[in-house]
C-alpha cells in the first residue's frame, strides 16, 4: 500500500536490490520484484501524495513485479493502480488477460487481486494508486478491464496527457491542488474505458464475471472444472460454455492460464526458493507433474526449471 500522510514528495535512489525491494516493493506498494540481474540492478522511485490518492514515477532495469496473495492478504485497503508507461516495453497480466505493453500505453490493475508486471531494458513507469471509493465514484472496473491497455487513440491519449501533465507539476503546488487536478482527470478515464465498462455491465459479461470470480477463490482446487463453476453460478454447463465461447474463452483453458501464471510467479519469487517445482505445481491445482511441465513449456517457451534458473528470462 502507497502511504500518503506527508504532503512533501517522497524520492527513493537505490543501486541494491535489497534496499529497493524493503523500502519500495513492500512498504509502500506492496509487491515483490524480481530483477532480470541483481547484481546490476538499480531504481528511482518518486512519490507524490494527492489527497487519499497517490502518484508515483518509477524508473528500473528490466524486472518482473508480481502482487501474491501473501501480499494482498498485508494491505487493509485495497484499490487501484493506473499506470502509465512511458519509456520502454513491458508485459501485463491480471484476471487472466495477459497484454504486451508499449510507451504511451494506459492500464489499470485491481490491487485486490494477484496480477503480475514485466518491464524490459530500462523503462519509466507512471502509477497512480488510488483508494476503491474514488475510482469507484467515476469508472465500474471490471476483470476484463484489468492490467488491459486502453484504446491508443480519442481521450485516452487525453488522460495520458493529463497526467503525465500533473505528475510534471506536481512537485510545484500542494497537495490539495493536486487533489483537485486530479479529480478532474478520473472523469477523462471513465470515457476512456467507458466501452469496457458498458460491456462488463451486460447481463452475459456480469455471469461471465462471476464466473470468473468462482474459479479466482477455488484456482488451488484439483477438482475445479467447468461442472463445479457452473453449479457455483446456478446455471447448467452448457450456458456457462455459451459465456465463455462468447468471450472467445473455454473454462479450462482460463483456469490453466491461471494456475500457469501463480506457478511462474511463484518460481521467480526469492522467498519460495526452497520449494519444489512439483510442490509449486500442486499448490495450485496441478495433479499431474508431466501435463504441468508440457502446458508450461507450451505457455512461456522453456520448462519450469530452466525459467526458474533464468530467472524468467526466455
Amino acid at each position: 500500500m502507497i502511504h500518503s500522510a506527508s504532503s512533501v514528495a517522497a524520492t527513493i535512489e537505490s543501486h541494491g536490490l535489497d534496499h529497493w525491494h524493503e523500502v519500495v516493493c513492500r512498504k509502500l506498494i506492496g509487491i515483490e520484484v524480481v530483477p532480470e540481474k541483481s547484481a546490476s540492478f538499480d531504481g528511482r522511485f518518486m512519490m507524490m501524495p494527492m489527497g487519499d490518492a497517490a502518484l508515483a514515477h518509477v524508473e528500473a532495469t528490466a524486472l518482473v513485479a508480481h502482487r501474491s496473495e501473501r501480499r494482498i492478504a498485508d494491505d487493509k485497503e485495497p484499490g487501484f493502480l493506473i499506470n502509465v508507461l512511458l519509456s520502454g516495453h513491458g508485459r501485463s497480466t491480471q484476471c487472466g488477460n495477459q497484454s504486451e505493453l508499449r510507451a504511451g500505453d494506459i492500464f489499470m490493475q485491481d490491487t485486490a487481486l494477484p496480477y503480475s508486471l514485466e518491464l524490459g531494458s530500462r523503462a519509466a513507469l507512471l502509477t497512480l494508486r488510488a483508494p476503491r471509493p474514488l475510482i469507484l465514484r467515476h469508472l465500474t472496473p471490471s476483470e476484463r478491464m484489468c492490467g488491459v491497455p486502453l484504446a491508443r487513440d480519442g481521450m485516452a491519449r487525453v488522460a495520458v496527457a493529463s497526467l503525465i501533465s500533473l505528475a510534471d507539476v506536481a512537485p510545484m503546488i500542494s497537495n490539495s491542488e493536486r487533489e483537485i487536478a486530479l479529480g478532474s482527470i478520473l472523469p477523462l478515464l471513465a470515457a476512456a474505458s467507458s466501452g469496457l465498462s458498458s460491456r462488463a455491465s451486460t447481463p452475459s459479461h456480469m455471469g461471465y464475471a462471476r464466473a470468473n470470480r468462482f474459479i479466482e477463490t477455488r484456482i488451488k482446487d484439483p477438482a475445479l472444472g467447468t461442472a463445479m463453476v457452473a453449479a457455483a453460478c446456478g446455471m447448467s454447463a452448457r450456458q456457462l460454455t455459451r459465456l465463455f465461447e462468447a468471450e472467445g474463452e473455454t473454462v479450462s483453458r482460463v483456469i490453466l492460464r491461471r494456475r500457469l501464471e501463480r506457478c511462474r510467479l511463484d518460481l521467480l519469487s526469492p522467498t519460495l526458493a526452497h520449494r519444489t517445482i512439483g510442490e509449486i505445481a500442486f499448490a495450485w491445482g496441478f495433479n499431474n507433474l508431466s501435463h504441468f511441465s508440457e502446458s508450461f513449456r507450451r505457455a512461456y517457451g522453456c520448462s519450469p526449471r530452466a525459467y526458474r534458473q533464468g530467472g524468467g528470462a526466455r
